[in-house]
């Protein structure tokens, strides 16, 4: 079936093909023209969406750098020099008026309280709880000792109507 839509189409053209050489060489020309007409259209809508397409990417790429570029100003090595002449004018300026009235100025330091509850008085009395773990666990699992490193501690206040007194807990720490 195929075959026979090729023979259909080839008698088709057959039958539509100039028989003198003037109709084919004016069919060739009008066919040169439209073919330019068309190229020309084209080339024209894809020239436009070309500059387009560099205009949308440069304001990508800007916007890119805007977000995620560099936040800080950086100053190349002659501003900078610019920058520090324009100050050095100005201590110069300063130095001349002060003249030598220096005066000196004691600040004392700020102290900061530490955070946290105030320590538990001293003079009651204390129940201390030792929290340690197993010998079979004081093994590392390459088979040395594990040696206590520090400790952990904190205390809390145990109250019972007629005394009160604080319970304090102590977890060793080990390590290899």
């Amino acid at each position: 079936m195929h075959g026979n839509m090729i023979l259909f189409y080839m008698k088709s053209c057959e039958s539509n093909l100039p028989k003198t050489v003037q109709e084919l060489q004016a069919l060739v020309v009008d066919l040169q023209k439209k073919y330019d007409e068309e190229y020309s259209l084209i080339e024209k809508k894809y020239s436009k969406s070309a500059i387009e397409n560099k205009l949308l990417r440069e304001e990508n790429r800007l916007l890119r750098l805007k977000l995620f570029g560099r936040k800080s100003e950086k100053y190349t090595l002659p501003d900078l020099f610019k920058q520090l002449s324009f100050f050095d004018n100005l201590e110069e300026d300063y130095t001349s008026d002060l003249g030598d009235k220096e005066e000196k100025v004691d600040v004392t330091p700020h102290k900061r309280r530490k955070g946290g509850r105030r320590p538990l008085p001293e003079e009651l009395p204390r129940e201390v709880v030792i929290h340690d773990i197993p010998e079979s666990e004081k093994i590392c699992g390459c088979g040395c000792k594990m040696s206590r490193i520090g400790e952990e501690t904190s205390e809390k206040l145990e109250m019972e109507q007629p005394k009160v007194w604080v319970k304090r807990h102590i977890r060793y720490k080990y390590a290899c």
